[in-house]
């Protein structure tokens, strides 16, 4: 499902192909050669950690398994080789991912980006204090025992990248879920996908950072990372982690519809309206898709996020919207409906459009109400105003809308 934005190029695949290989390259060789540097620099790096978790006066630091103590130390120069380029990283991550996002998901992308650089060097840090604390309490108790402690190098640094492992992914998730509710990506909708894509990665990560003989803590601390996140969106996150408010309606064939209502005020030519949408259904303010492209992309975003199957402009017939804007409703299968409410607002000479004019227009789009449907909630309608709508059955071979007319303060029901 894609579509083509104002300022966005139809390139080909091929152009994508060749923008990603030369980027990613540019990636690779910086990795390499930051890995490269911190290789040569590695054993000061991680003299100065067991420096810093020493808890001891003598010497009861042990490296046990040499095999463990090298993997520590080739791990830990790739992950600083790593750390050192993210920025790279991320300025070639957005670059390429910028054009086929919209304007909101753009500014999500690099909060987010931006949301873990920060919270990896700020967790790295804290959690470093934080085990040490954990690591002196114990010591401490050990001598209480009347015990000669012995520790062991490789579990100690093991320990203390599980933790910010974990500290990490709780927060990025946590944060990452914020972000998507902030910038109106996360509906009920995508909810669901939403939370498989995060903690599925998530558990990957952490099952992939442990060892093989480690592999029920690891499981144990994927089951933690779940369950304290769904605990914490629950609490700060109300009505299920997501926005929204659109659901299905079957038309009269039974087709599955989801209608986003739009309030175009045409450049501020009409103020905006205070109507209820109906239920299930979802209303937006614009101040113009015809002539500002911000306009258009709010829309597309709405569309796209609730999944939608069709568009109601309220103001105009839709007809003077871009050929591009069009085109991105085919590509998308949404179908346009204009109810042309202001043309019936400057007859009456009212300000904005009135409840009644909506739904009444609403209800000539056979698209969404089938012809037989529509005489029962006419019935409805007539109950709530007072008004009496007529539907002439002689002329429904015509358009629907054609075969309705609206008459004022007529005590006499007719439903022909």
């Amino acid at each position: 499902m894609s579509f083509l934005s104002d300022d966005d190029v139809d390139e080909q695949v091929y152009a994508h192909f060749d923008e990603l290989a030369l980027r990613v390259t540019n990636i690779f060789v910086s990795a390499m050669l930051c890995i490269g540097l911190w290789s040569m620099y590695i054993d000061d790096v991680l003299y100065r950690l067991i420096q810093f978790f020493t808890v001891c006066t003598s010497s009861c630091l042990n490296i046990y398994d040499p095999t463990q103590w090298s993997r520590i130390r080739w791990f830990s120069t790739i992950l600083l080789g790593l750390i050192s380029v993210s920025p790279i990283l991320m300025y070639h991550s957005f670059q390429f991912a910028k054009s086929g996002l919209l304007p909101k998901e753009r500014k999500m992308f690099k909060s987010w980006l931006f949301l873990t650089e920060v919270s990896a060097l700020l967790i790295s840090v804290l959690s470093l204090f934080l085990v040490k604390m954990l690591f002196v309490k114990g010591h401490h108790f050990h001598l209480g025992m009347g015990l000669k402690p012995k520790y062991d190098i490789v579990s100690m640094l093991s320990i203390w990248m599980d933790v910010s492992l974990f500290l990490l992914l709780f927060i990025l998730t946590f944060s990452t879920f914020w972000l998507l509710h902030i910038f109106g990506i996360l509906t009920r909708e995508n909810n669901t996908l939403w939370s498989v894509r995060l903690f599925g990665f998530g558990t990957l990560l952490i099952l992939a950072s442990v060892s093989s003989f480690q592999i029920q803590n690891g499981i144990t601390l994927a089951i933690a990372y779940i369950l304290l996140t769904k605990a914490m969106l629950s609490i700060t996150l109300k009505n299920g982690n997501s926005i929204g408010g659109i659901d299905d309606i079957l038309d009269s064939e039974g087709k599955r519809i989801r209608n986003l209502i739009v309030d175009c005020s045409c450049d501020h030519a009409m103020e905006y309206s205070t109507l209820k949408p109906k239920s299930g259904m979802k209303l937006i303010q614009t101040e113009s898709i015809c002539t500002s492209s911000e306009s258009r992309n709010e829309v597309m975003h709405q569309l796209i996020h609730n999944k939608c199957t069709h568009l109601t402009i309220l103001g105009c017939d839709g007809n003077a919207c871009p050929k591009r804007f069009d085109e991105n409703l085919d590509r998308l299968n949404i179908h346009k409906i204009g109810l042309n409410l202001h043309s019936i607002v400057n007859r009456k000479g009212e300000q904005t459009i009135q409840q009644v004019d909506f739904e009444n227009q609403l209800m000539t789009t056979e698209i969404i109400y089938g012809h037989e449907t529509v005489r029962k909630k006419y019935a409805e309608l007539q109950a709530r105003f007072d008004e009496v709508f007529v539907v002439d059955s002689k002329l429904s071979n015509q358009p629907l809308e054609q075969n309705t007319k609206l008459i004022q303060a007529n005590p006499k029901n007719e439903y022909m």
